[in-house]
């Protein structure tokens, strides 16, 4: 949870081989602040932001301006986020969630060029 993490914390975390990610989540956009404090915290302490993965849950008291929103914070801070629709059937939360978890896609394509194509 990155709103509980500590120096103490994330120096453990950093000690630890990884194979894969750390993954955490960020569900409301108004926890930016203490998302992105965490994010600091675990790479001042010696993680590599490519080795953490944010699950970012769409659809559920969010806008999509407010989904997007999140989604270019964590590309900017150089995290991997991961969508999760909450209504897996609604046209916009899947095209959106394809956008981001394909990672060929969401590297090379801005959302806006990628909503029109389809």
């Amino acid at each position: 949870d990155l709103r509980l993490m500590t120096p103490e914390i994330a120096r453990e975390l950093s000690t630890i081989r990884l194979w894969k990610q750390i993954h955490f989540a960020w569900d409301d956009i108004r926890l930016k602040k203490v998302i992105k404090r965490g994010i600091d915290i675990l790479i001042a302490e010696g993680v590599k932001a490519y080795k953490i993965m944010v699950y970012v849950l769409i659809g559920f008291n969010s806008t999509p301006d407010e989904d997007l929103y999140r989604i270019l914070k964590l590309k900017k801070w150089g995290v991997d986020p991961f969508v999760m629709p909450y209504k897996k059937a609604d046209f916009y939360q899947k095209r959106f969630a394809r956008w981001v978890n394909h990672k060929a896609i969401f590297k090379t394509v801005a959302w806006q060029d990628y909503k029109k194509a389809i």
